[in-house]
């Protein structure tokens, strides 16, 4: 059962107390690497519900993802990018754009109200080599997080041979999985692959694993000593700033907004010192160093 919803004339509205998915202020932190082929890269992304849209027929709720990182010593990622999500009859759906073969339109990303033995397609699946690549429920849950019961489907991936192929993974209410969209396999080839983690999820009822983890930034080492006062340059700035007064000592940058949340950027590692800002808004912010040595020096920056 592949459960694609083809784009048409339905329009599917939002039950009013869904709570599935894309609660209140919800927000999902990821963290993926890929040291494959001789490169290394390692960031976060960070998706944030917005709030809802009419979107390809259906009322959707809208995400937007932003990501940043580090790819071989260079900065990745920046700006920020909408995808969009709905709800309808337990089943989370994920507009998709076929990039993998797959059809173009609503596709299962969850269906909170499969039963064990129930099997889906992860979305965008071209489907090609049935029912390789599948996904299938084990078993149900249901874990409590801070206080609320969030039902949990423990899964695992079809091999070729139409049996569970020893790759589990869960999908929890609210959380999702991880990745947030499940792997692809088809016809004996990894599509879409690579080494992702969940560092938290927060709304405005439940976090978890809550610790400062959460943000964007990469808290990449640095070099950085103490010696002397640090300053930044140039402040106001455009689009990154250099940390000056540093020498060999290692520690980690962080960059507030005026909220105090932590905010993405890159940061240079070959150069340890210039902190890339393209994809921050212009306004005031706090930029945070801490050495190993446990010293914190915090400074305001303004990008113009």
């Amino acid at each position: 059962m592949r459960k694609t919803l083809l784009l048409g004339s339905l329009v599917v509205a939002l039950a009013a107390n869904a709570q599935l998915w894309c609660a209140p202020g919800a927000v999902w932190t990821y963290r993926f690497q890929d040291w494959g082929g001789g490169s290394s890269v390692d960031y976060r992304t960070e998706y944030r519900y917005v709030g809802d849209t009419l979107y390809n027929g259906m009322l959707a709720h809208r995400v937007d993802r932003t990501s940043a990182g580090v790819a071989n010593g260079q900065p990745v990622g920046g700006g920020t990018s909408p995808t969009y999500e709905a709800e309808a009859d337990d089943v989370v759906w994920v507009w998709t754009t076929g990039e993998w073969g797959g059809e173009s339109g609503w596709d299962t990303l969850y269906w909170y109200g499969a039963g064990i033995g129930d099997r889906w397609w992860p979305p965008g699946h071209p489907a090609s080599c049935p029912p390789y690549g599948m996904l299938q429920v084990m078993d149900t849950s249901t874990q409590v997080i801070d206080g609320l019961p969030l039902a949990t489907l423990h899964m695992d991936v079809l091999g070729e041979d139409g049996l569970p192929s020893g790759m589990p993974f869960v999908i929890r209410e609210r959380l999702g999985s991880v990745p947030r969209a499940p792997f692809i396999f088809d016809c004996g080839l990894v599509i879409d692959y690579f080494d992702a983690s969940f560092l938290c999820y927060s709304d405005d009822q439940i976090t978890t694993p809550g610790d400062a983890a959460c943000g964007l930034t990469m808290g990449v080492p640095v070099q950085a000593e103490m010696t002397a006062p640090i300053s930044i340059c140039p402040n106001p700035g455009t689009t990154s700033f250099t940390l000056t007064d540093l020498a060999g000592q290692r520690g980690r940058v962080r960059v507030l907004d005026a909220q105090g949340r932590t905010v993405p950027v890159g940061i240079n590692t070959v150069g340890g010192r210039e902190v890339y800002a393209e994809m921050l808004c212009p306004g005031s912010y706090l930029v945070e160093v801490i050495t190993d040595r446990g010293e914190r020096t915090v400074l305001r920056w303004v990008k113009e």
